[in-house]
């Protein structure tokens, strides 16, 4: 198994991407109709997540944007990225992702999460989250990584008991 690895360890990664296949997954990744129709070809679909050394990292983190952040961010990122066209030059988004303004209870965060998620999932989970404090100021991105850094130092709890414990020391 090592003597196969050693192998690949004298060629780039870039010996190993087709030109070919690349350019056919950017043409469909730029096509905004079959992306809003969510009807790429099977092959667009399989080969980057299955063989994804046949594809550049530019190649990739197009698909992953293409087809992990939502409709709308797709769009747009599409939109943005093909400025140089002809037909995008004349056309704008003005399609607004979902705000969640959320005001959440310090002393019952995990509650207050829990609530904040099931609203998410409800509109399919492409919204645009804003968390604020009871009683207090400020509301936006610094408020929001906060929720979400206490959020997950909350689950870590053991009396929570959602973790497997290591015994054995």
């Amino acid at each position: 198994n090592a003597s196969f690895l050693s192998i690949f360890s004298f060629f780039p990664a870039s010996h190993l991407h087709n030109s070919k296949l690349s350019s056919k997954l950017r043409q469909q990744l730029i096509d905004t109709l079959t992306l809003c129709t969510s009807s790429l070809p099977d092959w667009a679909l399989h080969l980057p997540r299955h063989c994804s050394s046949l594809f550049p990292l530019e190649t990739r983190l197009s698909y992953f944007r293409a087809t992990s952040l939502g409709l709308i961010r797709t769009i747009k990122s599409t939109l943005k990225s093909n400025t140089s066209s002809v037909h995008s030059s004349h056309m704008s988004l003005d399609v607004q992702i979902p705000r969640f303004k959320v005001r959440i209870d310090r002393n019952k965060i995990l509650k207050s999460a829990m609530k904040v998620m099931d609203l998410c999932v409800e509109e399919g989970g492409k919204v645009l989250l804003q968390v604020e404090y009871f009683g207090e100021h400020g509301v936006g991105l610094g408020p929001t990584k906060e929720f979400f850094t206490l959020v997950s130092k909350e689950i870590q709890r053991k009396s929570l008991s959602i973790w497997l414990e290591d015994t054995s020391s």
